[in-house]
């Protein structure tokens, strides 16, 4: 959760669009920690539970198109993406088993 933080510092809201695509994956994954429960089991009677699954799955897949067209990205920008969508991809996992 604190480099979560520290990346939503650095990576500006309204930077470049990669910055901004690293700001939003990890953003997304903060959003993707309120759908577990606080044993750490997904929260399955949350009402909004499916929706906001599909939601936040179909954003990461928009935003990871969106990155791969980019070009001319920093590596550490590069990395910092692949990293949070790693992490984002498994909590969804763990959400969607």
């Amino acid at each position: 959760m604190v480099e979560v933080t520290e990346n939503l510092r650095h990576y500006n809201f309204v930077g470049t669009l990669d910055q901004h695509l690293v700001y939003c994956v990890s953003e997304l994954n903060v959003r993707l920690l309120a759908l577990f429960n606080p044993y750490g089991y997904p929260e399955t009677t949350y009402p909004e539970y499916v929706y906001k699954f599909a939601r936040l799955e179909g954003l990461l897949e928009i935003w990871r198109a969106y990155f791969d067209g980019l070009d001319e990205v920093p590596t550490g920008v590069r990395m910092m993406f692949h990293i949070q969508e790693y992490r984002a991809r498994e909590k969804i996992d763990l959400l969607g088993a």
